[in-house]
């Protein structure tokens, strides 16, 4: 499960950070030769935006923005450029000029590739039943578009969950099933992203990886067709919308209505703890998160939530730490998706001698 990194920033945790993650070596091998490149060409807009690129691949989201930026100034309506520009400010957490560089690219091509993956995006982390839909289109549009992306595998498998998400909404409720499928491939984006569809998403939001992240109650898998939900499928459905709309208390009525289903799903006792965590019920939240990780000490989400939780509490701060290191070790991709090399340290620095004593 990845619902964790929605709630992230709702969670009462003040771990300082800094802003950059670190790059793979090929990455960084890559980035040195264009930066070194860049510096004998640098009025080429077309290197700015490679450089751009792979900082935005290496969730480098700063330095992504200044030379998409720069790119951008030299080729003001070159919508390749457009395009990543937006996706980065999205994860920045920067929606009106993230709305501002869409607007422009989709003026110029409205089948722009890169704008149709950042608009689908934004789409998708609104989180409403219209959004929903119009991702949809948008996720079909984009394969249309590019059938050879390098993004393509990210775009199907959030098609695929939200088409599951759909599925279920129509079972639970079949007369507001749209006249026309939003599966249709042939639908249009609009010409324009709407003013202002996200207002509600926070500074800085952590992406989710919909390529990594499993469907609860799935009947039929995740390979690529889509089946119908069972209750308990539904229940986690329904809980990851709202993390995905920063909604904690919706997100633990959801969770709840799971574990009333499979009461010993230490995934869902995750979720909910990380719910409650964000509403700083800090006692219930560390008994659930103790509660899931006696159920099950190796799953990444629940070693995330338990370190998470018991880094607030002095007498077991110390199994916190070890549940992220061992996280960290055993799934680093994961681990460089929460920045939690980043936390780790700083929890060191906190539970050293003279440090504050709590992250």
């Amino acid at each position: 499960m990845r619902w964790a990194l929605g709630l992230l920033i709702l969670a009462s945790c003040d771990l300082q950070l800094d802003r950059t993650t670190r790059l793979p070596p090929e990455l960084e091998r890559q980035l040195g030769q264009e930066r070194q490149a860049l510096l004998g060409d640098s009025g080429n807009s077309e290197r700015y935006l490679r450089v751009g690129q792979l900082y935005l691949e290496g969730k480098q989201f700063f330095e992504a923005a200044e030379y998409l930026s720069r790119g951008a100034e030299l080729s003001p309506n070159n919508p390749k450029i457009l395009g990543p520009l937006a996706e980065t400010y999205l994860e920045l957490g920067y929606i009106i000029p993230m709305v501002d560089k869409l607007k422009a690219c989709f003026a110029v091509n409205p089948a722009e590739p890169g704008c149709l993956f950042a608009f689908a995006l934004l789409l998708e982390r609104d989180g409403s039943t219209g959004a929903r839909q119009e991702a949809i289109r948008t996720w079909n549009r984009f394969l249309m578009a590019a059938p050879n992306h390098p993004k393509v595998a990210y775009a199907k498998s959030s098609l695929d969950q939200l088409l599951a998400q759909e599925a279920a909404q129509q079972a639970q409720h079949p007369a507001s099933a749209p006249a026309n499928p939003p599966s249709d491939p042939h639908g249009q984006p609009p010409a324009s992203p709407p003013a202002n569809p996200a207002a509600n998403l926070p500074p800085n939001h952590p992406p989710t990886d919909p390529e990594k992240r499993p469907i609860p109650g799935h009947e039929k898998g995740t390979g690529g067709e889509v089946g119908e939900l069972n209750p308990f499928g539904q229940a986690i459905m329904e809980a990851m919308a709202a993390v995905e709309k920063n909604d904690a208390k919706g997100a633990e009525t959801a969770f709840r209505k799971a574990l009333a289903i499979h009461p010993d799903d230490a995934s869902a006792l995750a979720g909910l703890a990380e719910a409650l965590f964000a509403q700083n019920k800090v006692a219930e939240a560390s008994t659930t998160a103790d509660k899931a990780y006696k159920l099950d000490n190796t799953d990444p989400q629940v070693r995330w939530v338990f370190g998470l939780v018991m880094l607030r509490n002095t007498q077991r701060a110390n199994e916190g730490l070890a549940a992220w290191e061992a996280l960290l070790k055993d799934n680093p991709e994961y681990g460089d998706q929460l920045k939690l090399r980043e936390r780790i340290d700083a929890a060191r620095k906190f539970l050293a001698p003279g440090g504050h004593g709590q992250p």
